[in-house]
């Protein structure tokens, strides 16, 4: 708490500070317009600053503005794609018109790279970036990994679930390149972190590093890619406070159904019939039924006859969240500066409610902090200071340890709607024939769980200009330290029990009730009721209701990472060349804990080096070497040489295309790159050390008198000494072009070739079956490539300003070589096969008839014999033609589970203050297992059918290419198996986000001391096509997980 509150002073401070410190004497006004020069239209927002003492201001709707200062200042004015203009003041205080004209070099703008900047025009690396004011208009997601999801071609970010704390993305660049750990490196500022939890608004921009000439530098790290975060820092500017507000409605983007309970229990009956069992629902109780909807005597919490839409019991009509943040930013020559404070609120979809002793919903806190201060000791001499970190705490219900979602999730989609009421009239808790079937009593009654996390980030670096030497000399030391932890409370129903959640669990009194619809009794008031038998849960005899007992704050788990790096930069020009140079030394520590125990230290180190050439910035060159290694590899392998050189044509620099192209091509540029990078995170530790294993018992010695030594040992996992990194070898083509300083097009080709990819051998020995584990070898080989298509048009009419981005990615991966075995069948050998497959059984269409059932192979799976199968049931190829139909049978398909083709288009602009911008989000070619709750009748034998259960298989109806809906059964074993019947498209393209914004005009602000205030609402996950189960949100992981959702949010952005 004191650290809490001295942080909050130094910052309440910091407030203060800046607004007083810009005090200076008498001043005059000067004003004027500032306007386009071609077309005459006036300039919003153009940037007006006095350089002598970093105040200004900005021009209104109308290009007109007006600042205070004295004569003899000098003011710089600039606009975005517009040629910078500095002013003198003079005695003549009507500045009149300014005509600002555009830059046609948008090139000089800067791109973050490894261990650096480079300027776009001369950058030959496959560079993609975002800038953080974009990220802001994606709907207020809680994840850094989310919002870039359609930003950026040949990133793809996959999102499985909408838990709030839980619902990072996973990612990937340009396909997968290997079978492991295909995630990319993510630096912010430069240091490995986690990068979800920063707050969008600490966020200045992302790049995506993607050939070797862009990675080569990060060794053994880049061969995935390189994902550079960078925060923002202080300006040499006035004090500029920005406040954010938003607060948001999220509802689920989809929602089950099924067919009413009548018609469910007469497809329940003829299941029955099909499978031979005949243990019907009797004539009577679909009576008693029937009349009990005709009366309206039915309800979740009717004890005769319930019926529950468990969905809409549980599930709000919309959840809450809240984002707020509030930053400063400015400086003086002296000292820049940029400090943040956020909070983030995600709320729960589902209608938990405070019980006695705790809180079981779903939700996520989390707060923010950021300053990163940067001084000027001296005019070569700058001192950098960043210290950040959040505080996060997620809560969920405590239905059972360790996340698993299945025990609430999953129950609440396949609970039976008219076995049992939510409770019975006496209070008690409903539950099925068979128990943990009320999916509230795992939401409500059992406690809850609290997660809480800690990161913490430092950086200090140290930059000196190296002038007196040679000019353009500098050098940089930085010092980096990261750490985190995380704790674990929770408050149990029935802890006391002992340490198993099953028991707690059970310790909770249910009931489930059997009446006898056979033999009603009617009642001399006209009423029906009916005799009963109960079964009582846990047990009867068990005491049940017992108190709670809970622990706070149980360590769960600690890291630390320490980074110190040096570095030696040169950049200078001598006439029409220009050069920069690098050379980088870096060393990495890293620490954490496995149950709780520290482990051995990892260290890592890279020496980097980089030489940049280009004349005119026509001729470009650029080459990058890592002499780098890990230490999950032995000595002597350690260590290898990571080279790239990458080469560039800017044509459009050519005197004689000038000429041509004068006023239509503003950019022409090709570039080439080829190196090679690596990869250690498929990689165990100490995979090059034989272990050894304790065993249990003693060895005996002596015949009458024995004597016990002991503990035994046993070889353990053997080793290789002369295991070493992956090695990729890539190459990129890219074609860069600007047509009338509007129109930018991005087209890149890549191919990828990898090979010494670590995994254990599949062709071992005869003796390799005696128990013995071996170590990971470099054997594997795969392939990649595919490219990218990156198009923008910016441009105004009028007062109109308005933008289009597209941006395409595809492509195709193959594994060369895993070690086949020689035995296996040629179909389910890897080589040849994209990386990530799946097998499946090849479901060609529905029996016909007895015959086609006796005539076809016999099979082993489970409940499929000829004498249980039955017309309608799905037909599977015998693959291998063994007569049987068994694992063997199951054969690789060309249909991936991630999706190696998205596309993204955004549409934006902005009218007198009105703004908009829309994303559109497309993944190509995805397929997924359909949710069983979903796809089959009677899930975990529960009388619940499905919407379209009369569209199962009909002897009446016409053959049809390719399998229908199965006939009925509760014994579905044989048709639900993994088969292409059950693997379903889900490719879809969605309306990831969408916002409209309102800025209300500077003359309106100016009286209230306002530079900005805009409105805003915006939304994700809008709107969805998809050929996936419309009950279903095309990416979500499973039945098993919490749905996704869709967001709408209103909030307010000012600026002061």
């Amino acid at each position: 708490m004191k650290e809490k509150r001295l942080y909050l002073l130094f910052f309440c401070f910091c407030c203060s500070f800046l607004f007083m410190q810009n005090i200076y004497g008498q001043q005059n006004t000067w004003s004027g317009k500032i306007i386009d020069a071609t077309t005459n239209e006036p300039l919003i927002g153009v940037s007006i600053l006095i350089k002598e003492s970093s105040t200004g201001t900005v021009s209104d709707f109308d290009g007109n503005f007006t600042f205070g200062g004295n004569i003899g200042n000098t003011v710089s004015i600039t606009y975005v794609g517009y040629k910078p203009l500095e002013i003198k003041l003079t005695g003549k205080y009507d500045l009149g018109i300014i005509k600002l004209r555009e830059d046609s070099e948008t090139l000089e703008e800067v791109v973050v790279v490894g261990y650096g900047v480079q300027k776009k025009a001369s950058s030959v690396g496959s560079i993609t970036s975002t800038k953080g004011d974009d990220l802001l208009k994606v709907g207020s997601v809680n994840s850094v990994s989310e919002a870039l999801q359609g930003q950026m071609p040949g990133v793809i970010s996959i999102n499985s679930t909408s838990k709030p704390g839980a619902d990072q993305a996973s990612l990937f660049i340009r396909g997968k390149a290997t079978w492991g750990d295909a995630s990319p490196l993510v630096l912010i500022d430069g240091i490995e972190r986690n990068f979800n939890d920063v707050d969008v608004n600490e966020i200045e921009s992302i790049s995506v590093l993607k050939d070797a000439s862009a990675t080569a530098v990060y060794g053994v790290k880049g061969a995935n890619g390189v994902i550079l975060l960078t925060t923002k820092r202080g300006k040499e500017q006035k004090p500029s406070i920005s406040f954010s507000s938003n607060f948001g409605f999220k509802q689920t983007s989809a929602a089950p159904e099924f067919a009413d309970y009548l018609t469910s229990i007469s497809q329940y009956n003829k299941a029955q019939a099909n499978d031979g069992t005949w243990n019907l629902v009797p004539e009577s109780t679909i009576s008693a039924w029937r009349n009990a909807y005709a009366t309206g005597n039915y309800g979740p919490y009717n004890d005769v006859f319930p019926e529950v839409d468990w969905w809409d019991e549980i599930v709000k009509n919309v959840g809450y969240q809240q984002n707020y943040n509030i930053n400063v930013r400015g400086g003086t020559k002296i000292m820049s500066y940029f400090v943040s404070l956020g909070y983030l609120y995600d709320g729960d979809i589902f209608d938990t409610k405070q019980q006695n002793g705790y809180d079981p919903s779903f939700y996520y806190r989390r707060y923010n902090w950021r300053s990163n201060f940067d001084f000027n000791i001296t005019k070569s001499t700058k001192l950098s200071v960043n210290v950040a970190g959040k505080m996060g705490y997620q809560n969920q219900p405590a239905y059972r340890e360790g996340d698993n979602d299945q025990y609430f999730i999953g129950t609440l989609l396949a609970a039976p709607s008219n076995e049992f009421p939510i409770k019975y009239s006496d209070g008690v808790w409903g539950d099925g024939a068979s128990q943990d079937k009320n999916p509230m009593v795992s939401l409500y009654d059992t406690g809850s769980r609290t997660y809480k996390s800690y990161q913490g980030f430092y950086d200090f670096i140290l930059e000196q200009k190296l002038d007196f030497i040679t000019k353009g000399l500098s050098f940089k030391a930085s010092l980096s330290y990261t750490n985190y932890s995380n704790w674990a409370s929770e408050i149990v129903r029935g802890k006391i029990l002992g340490n198993d959640d099953l028991n707690s669990l059970w310790s909770i009194v249910r009931n489930y009730r059997e009446y006898d619809y056979a033999n009603p009794i009617y009642n001399e008031d006209g009423s029906i009721s009916y005799n009963y038998t109960t079964k009582r849960y846990p047990s009867d005899v068990a005491p049940g209701d017992l108190p709670l007992a809970g622990s706070y704050d149980m360590f769960d788990g600690y890291g630390r990472k320490l980074y110190y790096e040096l570095a030696v930069n040169y950049a200078r020009t001598f006439g029409d060349h220009s050069v920069t140079g690098l050379l980088l030394f870096n060393r990495k520590m890293n620490e954490t804990t496995t149950t709780n125990v520290m482990d051995f230290p990892a260290y890592e180190e890279d020496w980097v080096g980089r030489v940049t050439y280009n004349w005119k910035e026509r001729y470009l060159a650029e080459f990058n070497g890592a002499y780098t290694g890990s230490e999950k590899f032995a000595p002597g392998k350690r260590f290898g040489f990571f080279p790239s050189a990458s080469i560039g044509w800017r044509i459009s620099e050519e005197p004689f295309v000038k000429e041509i192209t004068k006023g239509v091509l503003s950019n022409l540029k090709v570039r080439y790159s080829y190196g090679e990078v690596g990869s250690d995170k498929g990689a165990s530790r100490f995979n090059y050390i034989q272990s050894f294993e304790q065993i249990d018992g003693n060895a005996q010695f002596g015949l009458n008198q024995t004597t016990n030594w002991g503990p035994l040992y046993k070889e353990g996992k053997l080793a290789d000494p002369n295991s070493t990194w992956e090695r990729a070898v890539k190459q990129n083509l890219g074609v860069e072009i600007g047509l009338w300083s509007k129109l930018n097009i991005t087209l890149d080709f890549f191919d990828e070739k990898r090979d010494g990819i670590l995994m254990e051998r599949r062709t071992v020995p005869s003796w390799g079956d005696s128990g013995i584990a071996f170590p990971q070898v470099n054997l594997g080989k795969t392939k990649n490539h595919g490219m990218e298509l990156d198009i923008s048009w910016n441009d105004r009419i009028n007062k109109f300003n308005y933008y289009a981005k597209f941006n395409f990615a595809t492509s195709e991966s193959r594994i060369v070589f895993k070690d086949d075995p020689i035995n296996e069948y040629d179909y389910n050998k890897d080589a040849g096969k994209s990386i990530g497959y799946v097998k499946k059984y090849l479901a060609t269409g529905n029996f016909q008839s007895l015959d086609d059932i006796y005539n076809s192979a016999q099979s082993l799976i489970t409940n499929g014999r000829h004498n249980t199968l039955i017309p309608g049931d799905l037909y599977y190829i015998d693959y291998n033609g063994d007569g049987f139909i068994d694992v063997n049978d199951k054969v690789p398909v060309s249909q991936l589970n991630y999706p190696l083709t998205t596309m993204g288009l955004t549409l934006g602009g902005e009218y007198k203050g009105f703004g908009f911008n829309m994303l559109w989000y497309g993944a190509l070619g995805v397929y997924k297992e359909a949710i069983s709750a979903y796809l089959w009748d009677f899930p975990s034998s529960n009388i619940k059918a499905q919407p379209n259960t009369y569209d199962c298989w009909s002897p009446d109806d016409p053959l049809q290419e390719g399998p229908v809906r199965p006939s009925l059964h509760l014994q579905k074993a044989y048709n639900s198996v993994e088969s292409t019947y059950t693997y379903t498209d889900h490719s879809y393209l969605r309306l990831k986000n969408i916002e409209v914004n309102y800025s209300f005009p500077k003359k309106w602000l100016s009286p209230l001391r306002l530079s900005k205030l805009q409105i805003y609402v915006n939304g994700s996950n809008l709107l969805t096509f998809s050929k996936a189960d419309y009950r279903r949100d095309p990416e979500t992981g499973g039945q098993n997980v919490y749905p996704m959702v869709k967001r709408y949010n209103i909030g307010f952005r000012l600026g002061l």
